[in-house]
């Protein structure tokens, strides 16, 4: 019942005309043969009060959304008018009343009657206008009177029917040949949030957000299907607008997070599809025509947490019990990779709507170790947790070619695999009597598919570092503590400062208030380390204290593999001196300090004078 009273309220029940002259005037000829029916759709939130309709232009609702996208229908129903004014209204035992017999085709269903017209109302321009235009005036000698029926959307409280009957006049009694009406709907929207993710882990296991993804909403049908429509963007009241032309679709990006939300969509059942992958990541059917219904029970739909839609992307692992070995050990090796998610996806390769081909028809391993290595074949295993894979139903192996060797799994193996498993290979190398003795061996592992390539390798990865001594130039190269620095990445004013995280992450910043800042020890070592190779520039911001000057040039070093050690002053190496002159001073003219100063060289001259006068003496 309560929903029924808001259908009442909500919709604009239009009966014209009242007090409009009927009797003798219903054959009365009209100003014009034609009359034109302009409607002004609006949208609200929340059920309006009535206002009747005037028949004229009605500027109280001009600052009211207009409704684009609704469906009018307009049906002639003059012969039925008139019948029921010359028939008995089986309720009341008389003859209809002019009002009874308009609100009887008023209420009558439409659904099978065939209109006279069928607009929708605009989503651009006048967003909410559309006009049924060139309707006659007279039907069989008659006046017309003419039924406007809303198609019902879902979500949306239907406008009553509309009875016009002509002619209709204004206040000042002339008869119109626009009309305008006022029909308003209220309007319930809801939402979908996306998450988008890879199928891989952080190093911490939190998922990894995807940015710059691209989706569409489609409805009607799949994606590229010749009947589908596609989200082509919001009017000017924000209601969707739709196409059937794909290049018109609207692409929703993921932000920083992997996210994107939209709260304007109408009640029905879309499509939600993937379009435009992260780089280095893979689509899978997962991404693809996701459907999903909006409606009073569901009025948000969140892919996200464990729902939230996953892109495949590959990343290789590769571990070794390296270091120092005798020549002729086996050394024990691991390759490590995710297992993509659409591994066991179907896709239309054909183009004719049907998924009858699989994703991936190839992933492959090579092992490239150069010629100081042998595989020992007998101790190769692959296994994704759940299936122990065997030669040659699942694989092949190939060693044909020297320093490397390639698994390459059957049709029959990747149909096995577990989607987002982690495949594990293990096996031994030798190392050959080929190797000179200091030369390192590096061993990679590289995984191939149709879709994208990654590659581990063995070899140990290194950071560098740098170490300065903060000294007084002035004073034997004495070490001075609490020089505070920063580092740089050029040598301008306008380059990034160093940031040091709390894990030691290391990043580059714009502003010096993020910058690390390494302050001066009391032996006057600077520590700088995690840095990659390449030129860096250390930049004094403050002097250890007031009596030094600071220093105006930054200073250039160069990080490498062997920089830090070399440099290490707590090892072989020497650090490199980092130097603070003293603030220049001097006594005040007339202090005391300048007549010690010549009292000092006066007494010295004399100690001189008596030296020579006795020389002279004992010489005679």
């Amino acid at each position: 019942m309560k929903k029924k009273l808001l259908v009442i309220i909500a919709s604009l029940a239009m009966v014209l005309p009242i007090a409009l002259g009927f009797g003798s005037s219903l054959t009365a000829q009209a100003a014009g043969t034609t009359v034109d029916i302009k409607l002004h759709k609006k949208r609200f939130s929340s059920a309006q009060t009535e206002i009747q309709n005037t028949g004229e232009e009605m500027p109280a609702f001009n600052s009211a959304a207009g409704f684009g996208g609704v469906e009018f229908k307009i049906y002639d129903v003059t012969a039925d008018f008139y019948n029921l004014l010359n028939s008995v209204n089986s309720a009341t035992t008389e003859k209809y009343t002019m009002d009874e017999a308009l609100a009887a085709v008023k209420g009558k269903n439409y659904s099978s009657a065939t209109p006279v017209d069928t607009q929708t109302t605009a989503t651009t321009g006048t967003v909410g206008d559309l006009t049924f235009a060139n309707l006659p005036a007279k039907t069989d000698g008659k006046n017309a009177v003419y039924v406007i029926v809303e198609t019902p959307m879902a979500g949306v409280t239907t406008a009553d029917n509309m009875v016009v009957a002509l002619p209709v006049k204004n206040a000042s009694d002339v008869t119109l040949d626009t009309i305008h009406l006022y029909p308003k709907n209220v309007v319930e929207t809801a939402g979908i949030e996306v998450e988008k993710i890879s199928n891989l882990k952080a190093e911490d296991g939190s998922t990894i957000p995807l940015e710059n993804v691209e989706f569409v909403i489609h409805r009607n049908d799949v994606y590229n299907a010749a009947t589908t429509e596609y989200l082509s963007g919001f009017d000017t009241s924000d209601t969707p607008t739709w196409s059937t032309n794909l290049a018109d679709a609207y692409k929703f990006k993921t932000d920083a997070t992997g996210k994107f939300t939209e709260q304007r969509l109408l009640y029905g059942t879309y499509y939600l599809t993937e379009v435009t992958a992260a780089p280095g990541y893979v689509v899978q059917n997962g991404a693809i025509n996701q459907q999903f219904t909006l409606d009073d029970a569901n009025k948000s739909k969140a892919f996200t947490g464990t729902n939230a839609i996953q892109n495949d992307d590959i990343d290789v692992k590769k571990t070794n019990t390296g270091g120092s070995v005798n020549v002729g050990d086996k050394i024990d090796y691991k390759v490590e990779t995710v297992i993509p998610n659409g591994i066991k996806d179907q896709i239309d390769k054909d183009g004719d709507g049907v998924n009858d081909a699989p994703r991936y028809v190839k992933y492959e391993i090579k092992d490239t170790h150069g010629v100081h290595l042998k595989l020992d074949n007998t101790t190769l295993v692959l296994t994704d947790g759940t299936t122990t894979f065997t030669s040659p139903a699942h694989y092949t192996l190939n060693e044909t070619t020297a320093g490397e060797f390639t698994v390459a799994f059957t049709p029959a193996g990747i149909a096995a695999m577990e989607p987002n498993a982690t495949l594990t290979m293990t096996y031994k190398m030798e190392l050959m009597q080929t190797i000179a003795p200091g030369v390192e061996v590096n061993n990679t592992a590289k995984v191939d598919t149709d879709h994208d390539t990654d590659t581990g390798s063995g070899s140990e990865v290194y950071t560098g570092g740098y170490n300065f001594v903060k000294v007084d130039g002035s004073n034997d190269n004495e070490a001075l503590a609490g020089a505070e620095f920063v580092v740089r990445d050029a040598d301008n004013d306008s380059a990034k400062y160093l940031k040091v995280g709390a894990n030691g992450e290391i990043s580059w910043v714009t502003n010096l208030n993020d910058a690390k800042v390494f302050v001066s020890d009391s032996s006057g070592y600077v520590t700088i380390k995690g840095l990659e190779d390449g030129t860096y520039y250390l930049e004094e911001t403050k002097a250890p204290n007031d009596k030094y000057v600071l220093l105006e040039d930054r200073v250039e070093f160069e990080v490498n593999k062997n920089s830090f050690d070399s440099t290490d002053p707590l090892n072989t190496g020497t650090a490199e001196t980092v130097i603070n002159k003293q603030k220049g001073s001097l006594p005040s003219t007339g202090g005391s300090g300048i007549y010690l100063m010549m009292a000092a060289g006066v007494a010295v001259m004399a100690i001189v004078g008596v030296a020579y006068m006795r020389s002279q003496r004992k010489e005679a």
